[in-house]
C-alpha cells in the first residue's frame, strides 16, 4: 500500500553552539529538503 504524507510535525529549531545559531532537528531538515509541509509548534501538549 502507498500512503500520502500530508504533514510533518517536528520540534522547533533550537539554538546551538556559542553563537546560538538555530538548528533544525533532523526530521525537520529532511522535510525541508523534500519540500514537505512542516509544522513546528512551540508546545504541543494539550493543544492539538
Amino acid at each position: 500500500e502507498k500512503y500520502e504524507l500530508v504533514l510533518v510535525v517536528s520540534q522547533p529549531a533550537k539554538p546551538e553552539g556559542r553563537k546560538g545559531v538555530l538548528k533544525n532537528p533532523p526530521v525537520a531538515q529532511i522535510a525541508l529538503e523534500l519540500n514537505l509541509p512542516l509544522f513546528q509548534p512551540e508546545h504541543i501538549k494539550n493543544e492539538y
